[in-house]
């Protein structure tokens, strides 16, 4: 059976579509749109650090908020704070408004982590591995086609993707408003307390139990890696092989296309054979390896 298109599910897996398509229009051209400011590789990975560590103060809040008022409102306010934050980016004027711009998204990040959250309350226990299943693949088509449409756009403007990813936040603002309705009963809400902004003591409580410290610190590895890629891979790609947002928007595209079947697909059938253990040990070596193979084949050894 198909999904309603007016139905809450839809509604919220096309939210988790547009946010993952708005980030990834952004990667194939941000270093050619702050070029004009000068900024060197350092600035960039500022640039993404800024949005990064914004997300990691609010990220407890939004969730705090969300099991208070609603995941509604939370989720309403982190789009429009996306949208905002996008407008805000197209129409910077000095370096500091990058900053500002890519702060307020950070802030106002939590559209993924409460979309789940409203996909858990409102799924029967039969249906919400399926459905979180879908989250998966709503990630998968962002980040497949926000590159490519990125690139291509970027051909008539650079500013163009960042205009069309903030349209895109404003019809989903738009939409999650008159159709989505409110997925959390008041009798299971929680209350905010002291504890709730007690950042610190909810961190120190997380890292204390050793069953997830070692998951936590395998997580903090891949991301930290990750995200230094993505921070300065189409600068890389711009400085050693004189490549533009067109041909970087290429690479991300089959990064989203191998990645949404390997996750989608090919996981499912190994990990019955070999195990979730054994693939997350055996993952991460080949993908420091490509990453090293890039650098080789860009000749950064002789930098």
């Amino acid at each position: 059976m198909g999904i309603n298109l007016r139905s809450p599910l839809f509604i919220v897996l096309l939210t988790i579509v547009i946010d993952r398509l708005g980030e990834s229009l952004i990667f194939p051209i941000l270093p050619f749109l702050v070029e004009r400011f000068n900024f060197d590789a350092l600035s960039l990975t500022l640039l993404f650090s800024a949005f990064a560590a914004a997300q990691f103060i609010a990220a407890p809040l939004l969730g705090a908020f969300s099991d208070h008022w609603g995941r509604r409102p939370v989720l309403l306010i982190c789009i429009a704070g996306t949208a905002l934050s996008y407008i805000l980016f197209a129409l910077a004027t000095a370096p500091w408004l990058l900053f500002v711009s890519r702060i307020i998204d950070g802030f106002t990040g939590g559209v993924v982590s409460t979309a789940q959250a409203y996909i858990a309350d409102s799924s029967a226990p039969a249906d919400r591995a399926k459905n979180f299943g879908l989250t998966g693949a709503a990630f998968g088509i962002g980040f497949i086609f926000g590159p490519a449409i990125g690139g291509s756009l970027a051909a008539i403007d650079l500013k163009l993707p960042i205009w069309f990813a903030a349209a895109l936040a404003l019809v989903n603002v738009v939409l999650a408003y008159f159709i989505l309705p409110e997925s959390l009963p008041p009798a299971q809400r929680s209350p905010l307390t002291l504890k709730s902004f007690a950042l610190r003591q909810q961190w120190l409580e997380l890292f204390n139990q050793r069953t997830l410290q070692a998951l936590l610190m395998a997580f903090f590895i891949f991301n930290f890696a990750f995200a230094g890629f993505t921070s300065i891979f189409v600068l890389f790609l711009k400085r050693q092989l004189s490549w533009g947002p067109a041909q970087a928007g290429i690479i991300f595209v089959i990064i989203g296309v191998v990645s949404t079947l390997v996750q989608a697909g090919l996981i499912r059938s190994l990990i019955p054979r070999f195990g979730e253990q054994r693939l997350s040990w055996g993952g991460t070596p080949p993908r420091g390896l490509g990453l090293v193979r890039d650098c080789r084949c860009s000749q950064c050894w002789q930098l």
